[in-house]
């Protein structure tokens, strides 16, 4: 649970935040209203059944049942007696007959409230019940302490081999991949290397996965351990959680305190409750348990900003760079031919567009001189054609449109067809990568099957890498057929976390894609937050080339 997630869910709750608030105001106030002319001093227990070693609660089937038995203890003649002892001219009796002990509803929470003609006796009786309460508490379990530390401490030994030498295996297929990446890029491309690096790959996601698994266990028992040591008790749940305090007036003079107390604790309550529903909703944000039912996994989390298509072209942070560079070697390893590499990028949520990863992951290809080509294949939002494409540039269509080529063809025809060719593509301001956008009389069409592979194989005739930015996954039929297609798919999905549901529906219907596909996180923003001033500087690239032809 992060922060982002703590704000977010008191946002969509503030009214109900506010008016459970309003409630305890009204309380205190009412109170204060009822209570004779007293001195009255109180503590607050919170009263919870014994923890298990790994920190979870005993529970029965009625959750009131221990509440209302530990109630009975504080008011118990025993308890009474060991505070009178403390209390010089105080008799037991005396104690049970000014205390009153009360369950906050639907809490677990006990108000232990005395009131006396005298501010000390009060606050010494409310102070001395709450504190004996949870010291007898704490001495019972204290005598288990020392078994069960050295019971945590045999399991870190052992869960801290285990880490251990997984972590040997890791490194050891890091090596592999690693001198395979190097021969690949020393020797060129290798269907076997190629295959060593994806097997290394799978056994290090297998080995990571089990240290994941270990560091979990790790964790918990380090966290019970530590609880042991702080607590003195690694049983014991109750806790003070509002000490009794020396009243300074009469209990009819203090409305005020009391309705701000209220008001406090139900902002608190309101709160909580809140954060809890939002807690056990169906939204997932963890990144490894979208990535499980994906069935993809999450290279990392980018923030590409509010920057324009043609800057994402250029330089990048070096965070972007990292991440996208993992996702470069891991789709080049994908490659079915040694000559071209086809990448698909898809969005699997609206709200996240696919076509500034794309144009990131074109500069990052492009960084070491191949020609990279950028296609626009989202009918829906076609924000790569918008704002990269020349205009008057035939784009897909015009490339659909055109007749193949005959062998004897005359040189002057063969040139007539290389100047349409031309003006089929759009250039850039990355001399290396081109843009392939939907052509003016697009109108927003979806591409047949036997169109995308006519589209693909032309596009790997011009470059040797083509990304193909495909849009929204559920946006149009295109978008599955070029992900079945192409050698990688690159999900971009949302850092604010997904519906279960809704990561269910997109592996179901990405099917067996899956098995050549990663994933990026990218903050939500909206497909057409790129400047419109992108449309002049693709203008003036267009006309630059233009001239120079």
């Amino acid at each position: 649970m992060d922060l982002q997630f703590l704000i977010s869910a008191l946002r969509r709750h503030l009214r109900l935040v506010g008016a459970i608030a309003l409630v305890g105001l009204a309380l205190g106030v009412l109170v204060s209203a009822l209570q004779p002319e007293k001195f009255v001093s109180q503590s607050v227990l919170l009263i919870q059944p014994q923890q298990t070693l790994t920190g979870a609660v005993s529970t029965s089937g009625d959750p009131d049942r221990f509440v209302a038995g530990q109630i009975q203890v504080l008011r118990g003649v025993a308890l009474a007696s060991a505070v009178a002892k403390d209390l010089s001219g105080t008799s037991s009796q005396e104690i049970l007959d000014s205390t009153k002990v009360s369950q906050v509803e639907d809490t677990d929470l006990v108000q232990v409230t005395v009131s006396s003609d005298s501010a000390q006796q009060a606050f010494k009786i409310a102070n001395g019940l709450s504190t004996t309460y949870i010291a007898e508490l704490r001495a019972r379990a204290t005598q288990q302490q020392d078994p069960l530390a050295e019971a945590f401490n045999s399991d870190l030994e052992t869960i801290q081999t285990s880490l251990t030498e997984l972590l040997a295996r890791v490194q050891e297929q890091t090596r592999i991949a690693n001198t395979a990446q190097l021969a690949i890029a020393q020797n060129g491309p290798s269907a076997e290397l190629q295959q060593t690096i994806l097997a290394a790959d799978a056994v290090i996601s297998q080995l990571n996965a089990e240290r994941q698994t270990k560091l979990t266990e790790y964790t918990q028992v380090l966290a019970d351990k530590a609880q042991l040591e702080l607590t003195a008790s690694q049983k014991v749940a109750s806790e003070i959680v509002q000490p009794a305090i020396l009243p300074s007036q009469p209990e009819s003079s203090s409305v005020v305190l009391n309705a701000l107390a209220g008001m406090i604790t139900g902002l608190l309550l309101g709160a909580a409750f809140v954060l809890v529903r939002g807690a056990l909703g169906a939204r997932v944000l963890l990144p490894d348990q979208m990535a499980e039912i994906l069935g993809v996994p999450i290279v990392g989390a980018v923030d590409l900003g509010p920057e324009h298509l043609e800057t994402l072209l250029g330089e990048l942070p070096e965070q972007v760079k990292t991440v996208l560079d993992q996702v470069c070697v891991r789709t080049e390893a994908r490659a079915s031919r040694p000559d071209v590499l086809q990448v698909a990028v898809i969005s699997a949520d609206p709200a996240v567009t696919s076509s500034s990863l794309a144009a990131a992951l074109c500069s990052r290809f492009a960084r070491h001189g191949v020609a990279v080509l950028l296609v626009d294949g989202d009918p829906v939002n076609q924000t790569v054609s918008r704002r990269l494409e020349t205009p008057g540039a035939g784009g897909i269509e015009e490339l659909l449109s055109r007749a193949a080529p005959e062998e004897s063809s005359t040189r002057r025809r063969a040139a007539a067809r290389q100047t349409k060719m031309d003006n089929t593509f759009s250039s850039t301001a990355v001399g290396n990568i081109e843009v392939l956008g939907r052509g003016s009389a697009s109108a927003g069409r979806a591409l047949r099957r036997d169109e995308i592979s006519r589209l693909l194989e032309d596009s790997c005739k011009r470059a040797q890498i083509v990304v193909v930015d495909a849009g929204s996954l559920f946006g149009s039929a295109s978008s599955l057929e070029f992900a079945k297609a192409m050698d990688a798919v690159v999900l971009a999905i949302s850092d604010g976390g997904h519906g279960k549901a809704e990561l269910q529906s997109v592996a179901a219907h990405l099917g067996g894609t899956t098995a050549k596909g990663l994933a990026v996180q990218l903050s939500q923003t909206s497909p057409d937050d790129t400047s419109t001033s992108l449309e002049g500087s693709a203008r003036k690239a267009g006309s630059s080339k233009d001239g120079s032809s």
